[in-house]
């Protein structure tokens, strides 16, 4: 859900999204709330206020990736103050359920047990994302998110589409 409101030149902007709960993290409602001027006589009339505004969207996405249940503030917190040169390291434990509940919205047979390559996303997201919100790292997440990614399989082997087979890990 998105809120605005505009107060002569002021807008505020409240997005309200619902994170889905993963196998560590309950579902919840996450808020990124942002406020902008407008600026009639400028070619770009709309411009974000406060300096806190990219640490503040940083903060929202932490929210939705890196969060741990019971820590969410500490755990936010920690990753968007952490330093780019710092080491990322997450402990991930795939089962079947997880490779049927990745694969089913897919519309890939739930009766095979092997995980797409793209799998290795979903394995490797915290560790992966935890550098992206680092302190360092200045830029607006809200153009990065709605950029993609792809896979290339360069293996001709008869498995090559496959990442691991369930139970393997």
């Amino acid at each position: 859900m998105i809120e605005i409101t505009k107060k002569h030149a002021n807008i505020s902007v409240i997005e309200s999204e619902v994170r889905p709960a993963v196998a560590d993290l309950k579902a919840d409602v996450v808020t990124l709330e942002m406020t902008f001027t407008y600026h009639s006589e400028m070619s770009c009339s709309i411009h974000a206020e406060g300096s806190d505004y990219i640490d503040k969207v940083k903060a929202f996405y932490a929210r939705f990736w890196v969060a741990i249940e019971d820590k969410e503030e500490e755990s936010c917190k920690a990753a968007c103050t952490a330093s780019v040169k710092d080491s990322f390291t997450t402990n991930f434990a795939v089962t079947k359920e997880d490779i049927i509940a990745y694969r089913t919205p897919l519309g890939l047979k739930c009766d095979e047990v092997d995980a797409p390559v793209d799998f290795s996303t979903v394995v490797s997201w915290r560790a992966l994302i935890q550098s992206v919100l680092a302190n360092e790292v200045k830029g607006n997440l809200l153009n990065l998110v709605h950029l993609k990614h792809s896979y290339k399989l360069l293996s001709s082997r008869k498995y090559s589409a496959m990442f691991l087979p369930g139970g393997d890990i």
